[in-house]
């Protein structure tokens, strides 16, 4: 068995932490056509239960980093999702900041405490495959992803949102 050298490792790493513009462009048009197409669920529990009904269905999940690592609940949710869509083949990817993820749901998010909602409801995000076939922005997602997983680095892709 050989190992990546570790030159090319860090390279990778620094690559995947440059912020995308294509990338960021293409996940916020994902997550809006999955929105008005009703392909979107959000939340811990909605989303477990959608994974257990229907993983193949799933086109994507979505997490924010964890940034409290003392706060347990959050821990395991998050080790339990990545555990379930790794098992599935399911893409998933991690948002640099739960405050930017909260960010990519404006309406949602109006008139509300924006705290309150990243624990509550933006915790989770997964889009379901849509019937008509993937869009360009669904493909460029899909892309970076596999990109990602295929480049030697051994941790979650994290895109780094520019609100």
């Amino acid at each position: 068995m050989t190992f990546p050298d570790t030159e090319d490792v860090v390279q990778s790493c620094f690559e995947m932490g440059k912020p995308d513009v294509s990338v960021n462009s293409a996940l916020r048009t994902t997550l809006n056509q999955a929105r008005a197409e009703g392909r979107m669920t959000q939340g811990a529990y909605e989303c477990a239960k959608l994974l257990e009904l229907d993983p193949d269905g799933v086109m994507l999940c979505l997490l924010p980093v964890v940034t409290n690592p003392q706060d347990v609940t959050v821990v395991i949710q998050h080790t339990l999702m990545e555990a379930f869509c790794w098992e599935h083949d399911i893409p998933l990817l991690k948002v640099s900041s739960p405050k930017n993820m909260v960010e990519l749901f404006p309406e949602e998010a109006s008139g509300a405490d924006k705290s309150s909602l990243t624990s509550r409801a933006i915790n989770c995000v997964l889009i379901q495959s849509p019937q008509n076939g993937l869009s360009g922005a669904d493909k460029a997602v899909c892309a970076f992803y596999n990109k990602a997983l295929s480049s030697n680095v051994l941790s979650w892709p994290v895109i780094n949102l520019q609100i």
